[in-house]
């Protein structure tokens, strides 16, 4: 198959820096949500400056081996920031990992189990807050557009049901009129 790519991530804050390269198919390289803490921290600090991830195709149609090799050839070319011999936020020299990797039904369900019940801090709603606003802002720069279907989907979402408090008959917020909640007889 030779739909593998590998591509580069570079900084506009700082000059175009290079800052990690990476080997991908489909759209990985727009995806800023599966990443290292170091690049995710780099890509909040290029949003917030108001900029957006320069991304560089590096080489293209590529069977997987070679993609590995490539990316091998270019993060030894930048140089990892972790072994002091160049800026690229890469935690490994490339040419490994698992392409489409899933995880099974049994391995979604047990940590579905272990995380059920548990209150999240405050301080972790904050952060998660945090990161789905990175993610917005991700889409954003990547001229995201929901199709009709998704639209259609997140309005009914948002158009959620509400009940009235009296006798607790259910609307959609803009089902309930000012009447019904001014008559409700079992006020």
């Amino acid at each position: 198959m030779t739909n593998f790519y590998v591509y580069l991530h570079s900084d506009p804050t700082r000059g175009n820096e290079p800052f990690y390269v990476g080997k991908g198919q489909k759209k990985r390289a727009w995806d800023m949500k599966q990443r290292n803490r170091m690049h995710k921290f780099r890509v909040a600090k290029i949003l917030k400056a108001g900029a957006k991830v320069d991304i560089k195709l590096l080489a293209t149609d590529l069977d997987e081996e070679l993609a590995f090799l490539v990316e091998e050839e270019a993060i030894d070319k930048y140089g990892r920031r972790d072994l002091g011999k160049g800026p690229l936020l890469n935690f490994s020299d490339g040419g490994e990992g698992p392409s489409g990797f899933k995880h099974t039904d049994e391995y979604k369900k047990y940590m579905s189990e272990i995380f059920k019940g548990k209150k999240k801090s405050e301080e972790t709603k904050r952060k998660m807050s945090e990161a789905q606003k990175i993610e917005q802002a991700r889409r954003i720069q990547a001229g995201y557009k929901a199709s009709p279907e998704a639209r259609k989907k997140m309005s009914e979402k948002h158009l959620s049901k509400m009940s009235c408090l009296s006798c607790h008959k259910v609307f959609t917020w803009v089902g309930p009129t000012k009447k019904h909640l001014e008559n409700c007889y079992e006020r």
